[in-house]
């Protein structure tokens, strides 16, 4: 039992994917909104194969150079992930703080060249990425409630796609921000802990998962 649920924690990037995407592909019906979620769903689960495969096998199959080990590909999913959000809470209506949005999203792309131009390598997993990254989605999500709030129709929160969206991704972004931001300490001075912990990360991925395809079940055509 205990072998089953390290291997399941160790694929649950990959199969927990799998849930929104069938949910997608039963249903068929996704509006405007809820495009980029969908594309950040077959992006990740594509870069979730690779790192994964390049972990597990990399030995086996005698990978070399940059393919060697998968931070580079956690890094590009952390930036994928960022602007495909960004994108979705651009397109959400009404529209409000759209500049601050645009503002976050381009200053998100300017750390980025500045980070791995000057500081570090991509190829070097970056605690600092993942941790800008998961404020400003934090503060997207924040600005998505605080619009909410100011509606009146409380009771229609649970037919609306993009609440099951922005919910899971603040669970994710709340429960992995000192996770993320600690990491790569973690990984040179406690190696055997920061194994452990990423199972919380996991865990929470798998939650956010599900809030996806609950997303994906309650979106209508548009």
């Amino acid at each position: 039992m205990i072998r089953l649920y390290h291997s399941l924690m160790d694929w649950s990037e990959v199969w927990a994917l799998l849930i929104p995407l069938s949910i997608f592909l039963w249903k068929r019906n996704l509006n405007f909104i809820m495009r980029p979620v969908l594309w950040y769903v077959c992006i990740a689960l594509f870069l979730n194969i690779v790192q994964d495969i390049i972990w597990k096998f990399k030995d086996e199959f005698h990978f070399k150079g940059i393919f060697y080990n998968n931070p580079f590909v956690y890094n590009t999913h952390s930036i994928v992930r960022f602007f495909m959000f960004s994108i979705f809470f651009l397109r959400l209506q009404p529209s409000r703080f759209k500049s601050l949005k645009i503002i976050l999203a381009v200053l998100f792309l300017a750390f980025i060249i500045i980070n791995f131009s000057i500081y570090q390598s991509f190829t070097d997993f970056s605690s600092l990425l993942f941790g800008v990254e998961t404020a400003l989605l934090l503060l997207y999500c924040l600005l998505y409630y605080l619009t909410l709030l100011q509606q009146e129709d409380y009771d229609s929160y649970g037919r609306l796609p993009e609440f099951w969206v922005v919910t899971g991704l603040s669970i994710y972004v709340v429960i992995n921000f000192p996770i993320f931001l600690f990491y790569r300490t973690l990984t040179v001075q406690f190696e055997n802990f920061a194994i452990d912990i990423w199972d919380v990360h996991n865990l929470s991925y798998i939650i956010f998962c599900l809030f996806l395809a609950k997303a994906f079940y309650v979106s209508e055509n548009g």
